[in-house]
């Protein structure tokens, strides 16, 4: 099969118009046309295309796969071949939730159309929770993420939790909505230098609560403390050590207070057991 009949196939198998593939491509609808009456697209548009349909180029060009030497080296090709850093994110954040349902049953690729649920109306998720390990992810349009947390050498999860009393110390903080609140906006602004006096200023936190802020992120590293000398007078400033964790702390914090409760795919074959049971340990 010619490249130019493969586009008009899955063009109609997922009931696009020419007009609207050419939108996409940003080419004239007579381009598409052409192509489905013998012609070829040009080779910069062909990722485009793959990308557009979610099907890789090898399908694009009817090359069979046969084996799957190299695999990984593809996908990787794969994704840096594609035109803008949005696509590439996008692309592997597909790529992670149909392995994630692949890593436990064969499944036709074609009812997991991954832009079609992530512009659905509805907020969908997908849980894969085995013995192996467990990944998440979250298809929601307005916070989308995944999370893919294999099974420890040890069997357990024990691990996220060596540093409980700092998470608790943290987490006490965070309960207070004036602490919450620094924390996001120092996150939404561009990351430059600033004194107290912005926080008491644009939040309207007074001097004290602001200095008390500002020590507890600078405990947890999340801000650097900057020291410059004026006039003989020595004036603090902070800078944001930026990290995208606080962006993952959120959005699993907002799935955790918002239980899912619609699955586009969902596995759940464990029977909790993540942590070791030290009260059964202390009465060894």
């Amino acid at each position: 099969m010619d490249i130019g009949n493969r586009i008009k196939e899955l063009r109609l198998e997922s009931k696009i118009t020419q007009e609207e593939l050419a939108k996409f491509l940003q080419i004239s609808t007579q381009a598409v046309s052409k192509w489905e009456c013998g012609g070829a697209p040009d080779l910069e548009l062909i990722p485009k295309i793959a990308s557009y349909f979610n099907i890789t180029i090898d399908y694009l060009f009817d090359i069979s796969v046969q084996n799957y030497k190299d695999m990984e080296q593809r996908i990787c090709n794969y994704i840096s071949s594609l035109p803008t850093e949005e696509d590439r994110f996008y692309k592997m954040h597909e790529i992670v939730y149909l392995m994630s349902i692949a890593a436990f049953s064969h499944f036709n690729i074609k009812e997991y159309v991954y832009k079609k649920i992530l512009e659905s109306e509805k907020n969908y998720y997908s849980l894969c929770n085995v013995e192996s390990g467990f990944a998440f992810t979250s298809l929601n349009k307005e916070n989308p993420f995944y999370l893919l947390f294999p099974k420890p050498l040890n069997n357990k999860y024990d691990g996220v939790i060596s540093s409980k009393d700092k998470q608790l110390e943290f987490l006490k903080e965070l309960a207070n909505e004036d602490f919450y609140d620094v924390l996001v906006y120092i996150n939404s602004r561009v990351n430059k230098s600033f004194t107290a006096q912005l926080i008491k200023r644009e939040l309207g936190i007074d001097d004290d609560r602001a200095n008390e802020i500002i020590n507890a992120l600078s405990r947890y590293g999340i801000l650097d403390v900057i020291e410059l000398e004026l006039n003989e007078e020595i004036i603090k400033t902070y800078k944001l050590n930026d990290s995208p964790m606080i962006v993952a702390m959120f959005a699993v914090l907002d799935v955790v207070v918002n239980r899912p409760n619609c699955f586009y795919h969902y596995v759940n074959n464990k029977n909790g057991e993540y942590f070791e049971n030290r009260k059964e340990g202390k009465n060894d």
